[in-house]
């Protein structure tokens, strides 16, 4: 099915949210992470994260999975 500009608009927000994300829970770990530094280097507001993520664990969620992707598409390529 295709999708319109408003869904095309919010998953490219949402992957700019998880990449964004995964540098800072990279760099400052679960704990030290704060929505509001995410949100403001994505220059949305808090309240538009929620919007797309219901709070911190399923934004962590996401980039896991995102992770574990990878990590399967890379496990897949090698011989």
């Amino acid at each position: 099915m295709k999708k319109n500009k408003k869904e095309l608009a919010s998953m490219e927000t949402i992957e700019k949210l998880i990449a964004i994300s995964r540098r800072h829970f990279t760099q400052n770990g679960y704990s030290k992470t704060s929505l509001e530094a995410i949100a403001e280097e994505v220059q949305m507001t808090r309240g538009a994260l929620y919007h797309h993520f219901k709070n911190k664990k399923t934004l962590f969620l996401s980039v896991l999975k995102k992770v574990q992707q990878e990590v399967a598409e890379n496990v897949e390529k090698s011989p």
